[in-house]
């Protein structure tokens, strides 16, 4: 299903990769112990609040991460003569690194939050970036 040369279960598939990806991310396989040492959160802390609201927030937002990021890569493939996987991931990093990693850093030294806990963030982020530009352009 195509809206203006985008197509719209790739951004659909983008957004159920975020979720993946982020489970996974800040799961105790990867990052969740140290994320919540960072956050100065207790198991209880977690225990105590519902992630109903904030996973249904972070899905809509993936889904909107994944539709701006599809207008994008339109746009930059007819500016290029070359149109390939690779050129769209560095694109993707270069809107990760322009509109994720700089304006988060910007928010975590007014926040006075950790440096790690900024790179544990950021860096989701990026893989995030990264895989939603490879699903955009392999799914056509």
């Amino acid at each position: 299903m195509l809206f203006h040369n985008i197509n719209l279960v790739a951004v659909l598939i983008c957004a159920v990769s975020s979720f993946i990806i982020g489970g996974i991310w800040y799961s105790p396989l990867l990052f969740a112990k140290t994320w919540a040492r960072e956050l100065r959160k207790t198991p209880e802390d977690f225990k105590n609040s519902s992630p109903l609201v904030p996973m249904i927030l972070s899905f809509l937002a993936s889904l909107v991460m994944g539709f701006v990021l599809a207008h994008v890569l339109v746009f930059a493939d007819t500016a290029r003569v070359v149109h390939s996987l690779r050129t769209n991931v560095e694109t993707a990093i270069l809107c990760w690194g322009g509109f994720t990693a700089a304006v988060t850093f910007v928010n975590r030294s007014f926040e006075q939050s950790s440096f790690t806990l900024w790179i544990i963030n950021v860096g989701y982020r990026l893989v995030d970036f990264i895989v939603m530009a490879v699903i955009l352009t392999l799914v056509p």
